[in-house]
């Protein structure tokens, strides 16, 4: 049986590890040298931090409209995919957010209507780290497609980092048949 004392350290040796792996999650990331840009985690290479423009270094700007975007920590970063047709909308949104309804739902109710007849959706999640999302471009460069992320400056501790959720719907034109994302 431990004394009161040593159960008392045990308890704050514990309590002290957890708030240091908390804390440490988020919060070190290191400045990519511009204003309101940070890079993300290596969780998804594929987004590259900065703000939209009429097109990036990497490729041309395609991203026609912007059907659904959302940042938040309750979706399943590293999901990406060009979404053809209704069933395919909703294998992306059951591997994107299984486990949050409401995102789900919002998804499906702004992308629902889609006209796959003419247009293509590109579905993508990706960790932006400790900042929310603030807009999402999609670019292509041959028939690799990025999506480029505008957010603010990161607090300097957080608890869960955020994923950012976006649906473009674009002219199947636009879109390679089968695109490869970098």
């Amino acid at each position: 049986m431990l004394t009161a004392k040593l159960r008392g350290v045990l308890t704050a040796t514990v309590l002290a590890v957890s708030l240091t792996m908390l804390t440490a999650a988020c919060g070190r990331q290191p400045h990519s040298g511009g204003p309101g840009i940070h890079p993300i985690d290596g969780t998804s290479p594929a987004v590259v931090l900065e703000p939209p423009g009429p097109a990036g270094s990497d490729g041309k700007k395609v991203s026609a409209w912007v059907a659904y975007f959302s940042s938040s920590a309750r979706v399943v970063a590293g999901v990406h995919e060009v979404l053809r047709d209704r069933g395919e909308l909703d294998r992306f949104v059951g591997r994107a957010a299984p486990n949050d309804p409401k995102a789900a739902a919002e998804i499906v109710a702004a992308s629902g209507t889609t006209n796959f007849s003419r247009y293509v959706l590109v579905g993508w999640t990706a960790t932006t780290g400790c900042s929310a999302a603030t807009s999402a471009t999609l670019t292509r460069s041959g028939d690799v497609l990025k999506v480029r992320v505008s957010q603010p400056e990161p607090p300097p501790e957080c608890l869960t980092p955020f994923v950012v959720t976006v649906v473009f719907a674009e002219p199947k034109a636009l879109i390679p048949a089968d695109p490869a994302f970098g």
